[in-house]
């Protein structure tokens, strides 16, 4: 799978033209992220709209630029949380269908979906990316023990997701789930996970910016998504700000490039 540097929370295609401006040249794709919730795909409100358009919008938000397309510069993917499993095969093909043509995919970040779930909404998309989110609420229901050391957790980590490794195309390691939480899993997590299925993509996320990036080591191997940290802290979850977008972008593609 090819590596992307993501930010999640665009709202609007004119955001996303200022990120691709501010994108350097790095062998990596600019993931493009538009968040979508149980609650957005029904029509109900949000307590961030600031972060969630509505899903008539999604399709308007990945651009249509020609040169951008063709040159596959952006990955576009709709993120997609939920606390449970229930109707989530209909509620991804939802969110595809609004994305339009451009859109590319989803990730979906519900603790531990239902595979068969999983396996019907393939049937649809049989070859976009699914991204399984891995966050702190997923870690949370394999209840294991506090003492647990570093190999337990990959071995465990790495049985749990064996069943949906012919269904998804990435993990992503999220232990903040967009609360800009500083990501606490070592190294060695995502490398097991590489090892064992280096059919998929890896990815890590929780708290990025410019200031705090994972290390160079793990950073050449790994994709990275960003959301919180790269906002303001207005109300109703605040807006991307285009400086912090810049260094960040900036910062990742230097990193990946040495």
């Amino acid at each position: 799978m090819n590596k992307y540097i993501g930010i999640s929370g665009f709202m609007t295609s004119d955001e996303v033209r200022s990120a691709i401006a501010l994108f350097p040249e790095c062998g990596r794709q600019l993931m493009v992220g538009v968040l979508a919730s149980q609650k957005t795909v029904l029509g109900d409100g949000n307590s961030k709209p600031k972060r969630y358009p509505k899903p008539e919008n999604f399709a308007e938000i990945f651009v249509d630029d020609k040169l951008i397309v063709e040159s596959g510069r952006c990955l576009n993917l709709i993120h997609y949380a939920a606390d449970d499993s229930e109707e989530l095969g209909f509620a991804l093909r939802t969110v595809m269908i609004h994305g339009g043509p451009r859109c590319h995919g989803v990730q979906v970040n519900v603790a531990w979906p239902s595979l068969r779930e999983l396996m019907w909404f393939r049937r649809f998309f049989p070859h976009e990316r699914i991204v399984l989110q891995i966050g702190r609420r997923a870690i949370e229901e394999m209840d294991l023990p506090l003492n647990l050391i570093v190999s337990q957790l990959c071995d465990d980590l790495v049985r749990r997701i064996e069943p949906y490794a012919n269904t998804i195309t990435d993990v992503l390691l999220d232990p903040s789930g967009g609360t800009g939480l500083e990501n606490d899993f070592d190294d060695r997590v995502p490398r097991a996970i590489m090892r064992r299925f280096p059919q998929l993509g890896v990815g890590v996320a929780g708290g990025a910016c410019a200031e705090h990036l994972p290390a160079p080591e793990i950073m050449r191997d790994v994709s990275i998504d960003a959301e919180s940290q790269l906002r303001c802290n207005g109300p109703g979850g605040g807006m991307l700000m285009m400086s912090k977008v810049g260094t960040y972008l900036k910062a990742v593609a230097e990193m990946v490039r040495t």
